[in-house]
């Protein structure tokens, strides 16, 4: 039929035809022509006939056609053709968009190829249609500039993309050009698309479960839609302005991911402490500069946080905030502007990671994590594999690093996160702090600390201070031993949280920085307001001497402690523990469990202990009769057992009657169910009568 069409009859849409469709089959013709006398030769080459001198009507099917040479070919259309001398109107049913790829074509109905006016030399023509089928090959098609400019960014790889779409297209064009002048298409398209998937968008993780909405055209762009990130909920709006002095519009892609703990973990984060409630982290992007870098926010008002930095914590409800600006380089990603804010805390600096996220650097001019704290921190990865660290400032609080190193139960009730696979293992530290605070309302003052630690284990450590009324130092030894020695035992063990009921005495301590056995001595001490005690004196009758006395008012003087102990990681296991004063001495043995927050001792007081125990220093019946060199011939056993910050002291009161070599038949047994140890029973069975828990 083309070529059965002269080519002087209704030239403009004879060149259309011509040139835009390449297949089909004509199932009728209808041409009426009324052309007035003459007005072939008042026409020129690319006028149209005179209004109302032409109609033509062609239904087709199995058509193959296109809007114009710039636009996609359709095939398999069932259509029509009406055209009169000024109009054309091309009506389709049905059709498809061919594609090579799996995914296969896209569906078309609805579309009308409308030139409402052939008059001027490049008539105008609307192609609007509806198209629905595979999102990747929709995306593919407007990649490949078929619809004009690629509107898609370059961080988006269309061969991870899935799903469906179903979307209004209006594409303008001007016919009639020459072949290759034409201008490109001006194309309004708003879609729909569901069960979007994008793999691999952060940490491996997909963009799953999406709807997208777009409208794109004589207006900004905008998409927007929702979807899961890991399974964490994620919502994204890309919008679109126009750009100065003709230069091309600039979009910015916001994603913003309502993340909890547990989802943060499946995206590959391991956040240190606890965390409660959803953290909304949203990202800005801007899709056409590869150089500009991508901001990331939060506002952290509903979230709960205890110990992501050490020391930072902050109730859901208090306002505080998270942000920093991400910036790509080809070895390394840099996080400028980096601030975590709450109230008076707020750590604040830049931070550098490799292109594994191994943590190259950290230089933090302002470290205020807790009330008080006033610090620096820098941090630095040699090319050796050694990371060395330097705090320095005028306070900051020690108690989230005493806790850490102990392997005491971190926020959350989980053990401390000493041993991260993700931590670094060869470390240089130095710190210089006007003032470290500890627990108990204790602190050291003038910390000077040098530490240096290999394969995760501390190999040399260096240090001093002053903790209460009395200097404090540390150092270690050829043998690679640690030695702690003070004047204030009692400000000491408050400041780690070990013991706060001590006052004063000389100390010092011996032990193994990779762990294994250790001595502790302590010489001149008292000890106050410890319960236990009174209930021991008043359980065994002890006389109440000028000494007795003033225990009873709240104070019991010790002459000399000493603790033989095994360290391990979170616990120590206590071998022997041997304390004696004028009114009293006990030993005991056990363990006490930091990381799993427990504590497991037994043991035995002896009452007026300066007389009690001269029975057990008298050779074969001091062992018979003493219970050995640190008993004595009166004496009650004890168990402590229960959470580390506040145990059961239990004291069995029949031991007392008792000579040395029969009151281990009273002892509480460590492996005694903990049923037994609250209701006061000895491991024998027997009944602890008058047996008091604390």
């Amino acid at each position: 039929m083309k070529r059965l069409w002269p080519f002087f009859l209704g030239t403009s849409i004879r060149e259309w035809v011509v040139e835009n469709v390449g297949a089909g089959t004509v199932d009728g013709l209808s041409l009426t022509l009324d052309v007035p006398s003459g007005a072939f030769a008042a026409m020129g080459p690319h006028d149209p006939l005179p209004p109302g001198s032409m109609s033509l009507d062609i239904p087709f099917t199995e058509g193959t056609l296109r809007g114009s040479a710039s636009l996609p070919w359709i095939e398999k259309a069932k259509g029509r053709v009406l055209a009169t001398s000024r109009k054309v109107d091309v009506t389709i049913e049905r059709a498809e968009i061919p594609s090579s790829e799996a995914d296969g074509p896209l569906a078309v109905q609805n579309v009308l190829f409308r030139v409402d006016d052939l008059a001027p030399r490049y008539p105008k023509a609307r192609v609007t249609l509806t198209v629905d089928g595979s999102l990747r090959r929709a995306l593919t098609l407007v990649g490949s500039g078929q619809l004009g400019q690629n509107p898609i960014p370059q961080q988006l790889d269309v061969s991870k993309v899935s799903g469906k779409v179903t979307s209004d297209v209006a594409i303008d064009v001007e016919l009639s050009h020459p072949p290759g002048q034409s201008p490109p298409p001006v194309v309004k398209v708003t879609a729909e698309a569901r069960d979007v998937r994008i793999a691999g968008v952060f940490a491996g993780r997909n963009f799953e479960r999406g709807t997208l909405s777009l409208k794109a055209g004589d207006q900004p762009t905008t998409l927007s839609g929702k979807g899961q990130v890991g399974g964490a909920p994620a919502v994204v709006q890309i919008t679109e302005t126009p750009g100065s002095d003709g230069a091309p519009p600039r979009r910015k892609l916001a994603v913003t991911l309502t993340a909890d703990a547990t989802d943060l973990q499946k995206l590959g984060l391991d956040i240190p402490g606890a965390l409660t409630g959803s953290i909304p982290l949203s990202a800005d992007i801007m899709l056409d500069d590869q150089s500009a870098p991508m901001v990331v926010k939060a506002d952290l008002a509903a979230v709960g946080i205890d110990g992501v930095v050490p020391g930072f914590r902050k109730p859901a409800g208090r306002a505080g905030r998270l942000g920093f600006v991400v910036e790509k380089g080809s070895d390394k990603t840099t996080l400028k502007d980096f601030v975590l804010e709450s109230g008076d805390r707020s750590v604040r600096g830049t931070i550098e990671f490799g292109p594994k996220g191994d943590l190259l650097s950290a230089n933090l001019p302002i470290y205020r994590p807790g009330p008080g704290d006033d610090a620096k921190v820098e941090i630095d990865k040699a090319k050796g594999g050694v990371t060395a660290i330097a705090v320095q400032g005028a306070a900051l609080d020690l108690k989230p690093i005493l806790d850490k190193v102990r392997g005491k139960p971190g926020p959350g009730g989980g053990a401390a996160k000493s041993d991260s696979s993700s931590a670094p293992k060869n470390l240089d530290v130095t710190a210089k702090l006007g003032t470290g605070l500890g627990y108990g309302d204790e602190a050291v003052a003038g910390l000077d600390v040098k530490l240096a630690v290999r394969d995760g284990k501390v190999r040399e450590a260096e240090g001093s201070g002053r903790v209460g009324s009395a200097p404090i130092s540390f150092a270690t030894g050829e043998d690679g031993r640690l030695a702690v020695k003070g004047g204030d035992a009692g400000s000491f063990f408050r400041f780690a949280d070990l013991y706060g009921r001590i006052d004063g005495g000389a100390f010092d301590l011996n032990a193994s920085l990779a762990g294994g056995p250790g001595v502790l001595r302590i010489r001149n001490f008292s000890v106050r307001n410890e319960t236990a005690l009174e209930r021991v004196r008043r359980t065994t009758n002890a006389d109440q001497g000028a000494a007795a006395a003033a225990a009873s008012r709240g104070a019991t003087r010790f002459d000399r402690l000493q603790v033989q102990f095994v360290q391990s990681t979170g616990m120590i296991k206590v071998d022997e523990a041997v304390v004696y004063g004028p009114t009293i001495g006990a030993t005991m043995s056990g363990t006490v469990n930091y990381a799993a927050d427990k504590v497991d001792l037994v043991g035995t007081f002896v009452p007026i202990y300066a007389l009690n125990n001269l029975v057990s220093r008298v050779p074969i019946i001091g062992a018979l009769l003493g219970g050995g060199k640190n008993g004595g011939l009166v004496g009650v056993t004890f168990q402590v057992r229960g959470a580390t910050n506040q145990p059961a002291v239990v004291i069995n009161p029949m031991s007392a009657v008792a000579p040395g070599f029969f009151r281990k038949l009273f002892e509480f047994r460590q492996s005694a169910p903990s049923g037994d140890a609250a209701t006061g029973s000895t491991s024998g069975g027997n009944a602890a009568d008058g047996a008091t828990a604390q």
